[in-house]
């Protein structure tokens, strides 16, 4: 389930990827949360950047700079694709880099692992080893 949430971050606005980032407990929903967070801080980025560039030149323009405002609509579109690839892919249980992924998950969160699930070893307590079969002295 967090494999398909964590791309739903384009529809909602916030990072839904953090979150099995943050739990670490399922390869499959880890290996599709890093490609989803990557991705929308890629795009989040592009957006702001995009956003200030066309402000400065509607400034610079007195207003007519506003004409170029659909560029914003491309990384958002992208995104959108993006989005709804991921989630088909991990619905349909495919470990695979969704379309405008640009390797972007493995190079920025390929340090984050899963959680270690052995549980702890309990302490060895001096006392007889187990060995019925050694003779008594």
């Amino acid at each position: 389930m967090w494999a398909a949430v964590s791309y739903g971050s384009f529809f909602f606005g916030f990072p839904l990827g953090v979150i099995p980032l943050a739990l670490r407990d399922d390869e499959f929903a880890l290996y599709h949360a890093r490609h989803a967070t990557a991705v929308w801080v890629l795009h989040f980025a592009l957006i702001m950047i995009l956003t200030m560039v066309l402000s400065v030149i509607s400034f610079v323009t007195c207003g007519l700079g506003g004409l170029l405002f659909p560029i914003l609509l491309v990384p958002a579109a992208m995104g959108a694709v993006t989005s709804i690839h991921g989630v088909v892919l991990a619905l349909n249980g495919e470990r695979q880099e969704p379309m405008g992924g640009l390797g972007l998950g493995e190079m920025l969160f390929s340090t984050i692992t899963l959680k270690d699930k052995m549980p702890p070893t309990p302490p060895q307590l001096p006392g007889p080893s187990g060995d019925d079969d050694a003779p008594l002295s």
